[in-house]
């Protein structure tokens, strides 16, 4: 089942954007798989919008957003990427490990629930898998919305010296396990700069600032399952 949401115009000759979508500030690239596109300047900006106002006062965005659809609409599957300051040249593999596992995520999420202007009614963060060789963090998320429908998304956050650049992949809960292979796909196309990616410190410093900016990443990874919904309902548009 798929949730469409007009957020741009339909001019019947959608323009394909390029294969490779790319980050020059932030330092990273990827490669979207076949039907995968990058959402219009115009629709990234509402999506923002939204968001804002979910989290008031938040200075997070989504930098990018890649959808299946080829007029430009936002449809489920879906993946929103944002990019996080959290300096982490001080820290560890193993100081990352423990930040993770701390509880840091389930707090963030719930903190992004309560704050959700009751489009959320609870979510819940899955374990966490750190791969050491392409430094990424990932965990899922089973979101449900107030209207009762339920959101998984995987989350990857892929670490850097001085940010994270987290990717979150959405989907209906009923078709996620369907929609899942190409989100990991598109994952595993993503790609640091040479020398922007997350080097280990060789013994830990005090001071990081990491678990605030992994806090605010996991709010906004929520956040971005409640985004579909609200569109909904602030436009009265049914889901199809």
């Amino acid at each position: 089942m798929i949730s469409t949401v007009c957020l741009g115009q339909d001019t019947g000759a959608p323009e394909h954007p390029p294969a490779t979508a790319h980050d020059p500030e932030a330092g990273w690239s990827l490669r979207l798989p076949p039907r995968w596109r990058e959402v219009a300047p115009e629709v990234l900006e509402r999506i923002n919008r939204l968001a804002e106002s979910l989290a008031p006062g938040s200075s997070l965005r989504y930098t990018h957003a890649f959808t299946t659809d080829e007029a430009g609409l936002l449809v489920s599957p879906y993946v929103l990427v944002q990019v996080v300051e959290a300096p982490l040249r001080s820290a560890t593999f193993e100081d990352v490990e423990f930040m993770l596992r701390s509880g840091v995520i389930q707090t963030g999420v719930d903190q992004a629930i309560s704050q959700s202007e009751g489009a959320g009614r609870s979510a819940s963060a899955g374990g966490v898998v750190l791969d050491r060789q392409r430094g990424v963090a990932t965990f899922d998320l089973d979101v449900e919305q107030a209207t009762g429908e339920r959101t998984r998304a995987r989350i990857w956050m892929f670490l850097a010296a001085d940010r994270i650049i987290q990717l979150n992949g959405y989907d209906h809960a009923e078709s996620f396990d369907r929609s899942v292979e190409d989100l990991e796909r598109l994952a595993a196309a993503f790609r640091f700069e040479p020398g922007r990616g997350f080097r280990p410190a060789e013994a830990p410093r005090a001071g990081s600032g990491a678990p605030w900016g992994i806090l605010s990443a996991v709010g906004l990874g929520v956040i971005g399952a409640l985004v579909v919904v609200m569109i909904r309902r602030r436009t009265h548009m049914p889901r199809r």
